[in-house]
């Protein structure tokens, strides 16, 4: 966490507005980072705000003993963007997103920034309840992109593109086009269709 607060500090130094944003564990860690410094807002894909293989729980007890484990099946639908995925995983790295979960997950309502929640629904590492949950709980207004037909690594994955444009479009509503909602997609994400969007979160 250190480098990505010094990070942030070093672009709050020379920009009046830092957007931080994250895949994955990397999302975790932009909550974590929302809760110790004020971004203008937040991007989060594919949110590990819990994780479906139990297993997971016990890395922080076991990394010392235990350094890697075998990678989870992907569940990436382009062949070539399943080739990014950890194999082995390294322990540590999974007691630390565990060690994180617990530090974000109770402190969520304190978020309030606007907030891009994106996720694909047949996620099988970070199963889509937990993303649905994440967007109920955060405390500022909160956008919500759920994607069919792709895997956990939403931005590399074979929707990456209608990642992409929702993420832009989501940034310029910020930028002064028109008001975030609460848990609602504004009709003026482009590039969509109106199937491909949802502000449900139940």
């Amino acid at each position: 966490m250190s480098s990505a607060l010094a990070a942030y500090d070093e672009l709050a130094l020379r920009h009046r507005e830092v957007i931080v944003g994250g895949l994955s564990a990397g999302a975790t860690m932009a909550l974590d980072v929302a809760l110790r410094r004020r971004p203008t807002a937040l991007l989060l894909y594919a949110t590990a705000l819990a994780v479906g293989n139990r297993l997971a729980y016990l890395a922080p007890y076991a990394w010392r003993v235990i350094r890697r484990w075998p990678s989870p099946a992907s569940d990436m639908v382009e062949i070539s963007a399943a080739t990014t995925c950890y194999d082995p995983v390294p322990v540590r790295a999974v007691a630390e997103l565990i060690t994180g979960i617990g530090r974000v997950r109770a402190r969520l309502g304190e978020i309030t920034c606007p907030v891009l929640v994106a996720h694909a629904v047949s996620d099988r590492l970070v199963p889509v309840a937990y993303a649905r949950d994440l967007a109920r709980r955060i405390g500022g207004p909160v956008t919500t992109l759920f994607l069919e037909g792709s895997g956990h690594g939403i931005t590399v994955d074979v929707r990456r593109q209608d990642v992409a444009q929702a993420s832009l479009a989501f940034l310029r509503l910020l930028a002064g086009d028109g008001p975030v909602l609460r848990h609602d997609v504004d009709p003026r994400l482009a590039g969509l269709k109106a199937d491909d969007l949802t502000g449900r979160v139940a």
